[in-house]
């Protein structure tokens, strides 16, 4: 530093001494040097009084003190930076301890501060400040003591204390962040643990050849709607009437979901999720909206591009699953 450079650091090593005796300006006479930018004592005195705060600043002892001052009885500070209607207006006037300062209303003071409607501080007792500084570097009976009085009270005012408030915004910010991300962990956590299927009313389908495919439906709570048999793989027409009656079903329950039960390994492989024989000729005006509806469910994966009609339509007609693909499939997902 500036007050180094001008060899006023011996000056400022005897004024902390404060051995009874001493005088500062007789102390300072020594330093006094026109060549060093030192013209009298007095300027001398208040270099080494410069060094002086600048040593205290540096204190650890002293600075974790008073960061636990602030921390105990640190107020948080907002007012009005401009005027004007905004979202916070409640922070216009607003003080509250540190200790007790919510993290929902740090971030919000925070984004106020940032879009420049609020001016932030955190305050702190400079009296409690000065005395706890004092305390530890003060030695009564010198007429040295003012010196270090005087670079006590400038270490606090101008190094220490808007060092320290910074620290304590930090740690409020980072509090409320973490506060933040649990809660939203914990909202997630429920959403995503909620049935995606919850409220709706749900189809199943269960594969048959020689006795048909089995159809259930049930609705929110699980009742049983309806339950139907269809012969799909019996000829055109059987295949015909299953569609008709399917179609008849979905429009009357209002089904939303299809629970299927897949028992051809040719038609699992054809793609991830494969809606076909039978049922391909009445989805497939649907399946756009089919891929919405699964894009809002799947966190994974925007488009539902996943969902295909098969393209083997008979071997994909043994695909199905009834009531008891219906509870599991509701059970499960």
């Amino acid at each position: 530093m500036i007050a180094k450079e001008k060899g006023v650091q011996p000056l400022a090593d005897a004024i902390f001494a404060q051995r009874r005796g001493d005088d500062p300006l007789r102390l300072a006479q020594a330093y006094v040097s026109e060549e060093k930018g030192v013209p009298d004592a007095q300027t001398a005195v208040q270099l080494a009084q410069d060094i002086l705060a600048e040593q205290i600043s540096d204190d650890a002892a002293i600075r974790a003190s008073l960061r636990a001052l602030y921390r105990r009885t640190g107020m948080l500070r907002a007012v009005a930076a401009k005027e004007g209607e905004s979202v916070y207006a409640q922070y216009a006037d607003y003080r509250e301890p540190v200790l007790r300062a919510a993290g929902h209303r740090i971030l919000a003071i925070n984004r106020g501060e940032r879009e420049e409607w609020l001016k932030v501080t955190v305050e702190c007792d400079d009296e409690q400040a000065l005395q706890i500084i004092c305390r530890a570097v003060i030695e009564p009976g010198s007429a040295c003591c003012d010196v270090v009085r005087a670079a006590a009270k400038d270490a606090w005012g101008r190094l220490i204390s808007p060092s320290l408030e910074r620290e304590i915004r930090n740690e409020l910010t980072d509090k409320a962040n973490e506060g933040a991300i649990r809660v939203f962990g914990d909202n997630l956590h429920q959403l995503l643990m909620q049935p995606p299927v919850k409220g709706f009313v749900t189809m199943g389908l269960d594969p048959g050849y020689s006795h048909g495919c089995k159809v259930a439906v049930v609705d929110e709570t699980g009742k049983v709607l309806d339950t139907t048999v269809v012969y799909p793989t019996f000829g055109e027409k059987q295949k015909q009437d299953a569609i008709t009656k399917l179609s008849q079903l979905i429009k009357k329950d209002n089904v939303r979901h299809l629970a299927i039960g897949i028992h051809n390994i040719r038609l699992a492989l054809d793609c991830d999720v494969v809606l076909g024989g039978f049922m391909a000729k009445f989805l497939e005006p649907y399946l756009p909206q089919l891929r919405d509806q699964l894009a809002q469910l799947d966190p994974f994966d925007a488009a539902g591009a996943y969902l295909h009609l098969s393209r083997y339509p008979k071997h994909a007609a043994l695909i199905g699953a009834a009531l008891y693909f219906v509870k599991q499939f509701l059970d499960q997902v």
